[in-house]
């Protein structure tokens, strides 16, 4: 009996964090169009490295809605993304491609370079493999700039993964971006992604060599987490400024970009430790609870709770992610979720590990 009521106590408290997180990050992280702005002293800087079909995919139609320099860093590639940016070079002459010889693992020195190349005030970061979402991509995430901001941080959707892994990793990473939005919002960021990221070039530039450590993922956290120090960041929340990644095919490679994201999650504020820690936990908890409880033939209390959090995760899911990703995903959150069962011993263990950054 007393098992039955601690359990029952934890998971109630597990849940009604669950709960309150749930409503107030949607009400603050809310969805909204922003005016494009006439943009003025930004670059485009991308870095690759063996993208050549990516590149192909995504960089012409960059090129065509943004007229300023697109700087792209071929990162010792060794298929055929030279020839292909010196073709696409003589049809847009904004088009800047850098050549370096790549002598450790990792995006940094890629980064770094390109940096150093940029003259103008500010950058706008992206991915060989993203797409934009609509042509107005650049004049969108410079218009959420906010007066006296270093940077706006943008959101990278996954999408395009028709297996369970694929899925998992889509969900996982709009409830990432859920949870960064909510606290930038709030002014208090923690974390960015580099695929759609636009920041100050000297601010980016400094953070970067702030730090030197050559085979470490998660340089935009690092890089964030120094530049807030010195200044505001926004964020935009304009569904139509969003650029999408492919989502990961295979369980190994949901696994090795957890490892990169999670490389420098040491490095974060006590407070943003803190808060994603609670996060984490109340959801496992809260799943884990219910199972005990079914276990403990308390059915009536169990399916309450769960159905309980299921119900204000849908009207999350609907608010927020199906503006930026779609409907795919809804049918299967209740088995995505059961997912992080598993997921959260997992990556508790891998938070003792560490690891290298690859391409």
């Amino acid at each position: 009996m007393a098992l039955t009521i601690t359990v029952l106590i934890v998971t109630c408290m597990a849940t009604l964090v669950q709960l309150v997180w749930w409503m107030t990050s949607i009400t603050k992280a809310r969805l909204t169009a922003s005016a494009p702005a006439d943009i003025g002293g930004l670059s485009i800087l991308i870095c690759s490295h063996n993208m050549e079909n990516a590149l192909r995919q995504n960089l012409e139609g960059i090129l065509t809605q943004f007229e300023g320099p697109v700087h792209v860093v071929d990162h010792g590639s060794e298929d055929g993304t030279a020839h292909f940016l010196d073709v696409l070079a003589n049809r847009f002459d904004q088009l800047i491609r850098w050549s370096i010889p790549r002598t450790f693992s990792g995006k940094k020195e890629a980064l770094q370079f390109g940096l150093d190349q940029i003259s103008t005030k500010y950058v706008l970061l992206t991915d060989a493999d993203c797409t934009p979402r609509s042509d107005q991509w650049s004049n969108l995430m410079f218009g959420c700039l906010e007066p006296h901001a270093l940077a706006c941080i943008g959101i990278s959707p996954l999408r395009g993964g028709s297996t369970g892994a694929g899925r998992f990793a889509a969900y996982d990473a709009l409830l990432i971006a859920l949870g960064y939005a909510y606290r930038t919002v709030k002014g208090k960021p923690y974390m960015a992604v580099g695929r759609n990221l636009l920041v100050e070039t000297d601010e980016m530039r400094g953070a970067l060599k702030k730090d030197d450590r050559k085979h470490l993922g998660g340089d935009d956290d690092l890089a964030i987490n120094e530049i807030k120090k010195r200044g505001a960041i926004s964020i935009c929340l304009d569904p139509m400024a969003v650029t999408y990644s492919p989502s990961p095919s295979t369980w190994k490679e949901v696994w090795d970009q957890r490892r990169r994201h999670l490389a420098t999650s040491h490095e974060y504020d006590f407070r943003d430790q803190w808060y994603l820690l609670m996060l984490s936990a109340s959801h496992w908890m809260h799943l884990s609870g219910v199972l005990l409880l079914i276990f403990l033939s308390q059915c009536g209390a169990a399916f309450s709770l769960y159905f309980l959090r299921l119900i204000v995760l849908y009207w999350g899911m609907h608010r927020f992610a199906v503006p930026l990703h779609g409907s795919s995903l809804l049918p299967w959150i209740p088995l995505l979720d059961l997912f992080y069962l598993f997921y959260y011993p997992l990556v508790a263990l891998l938070l003792t590990s560490r690891s290298k950054q690859t391409w």
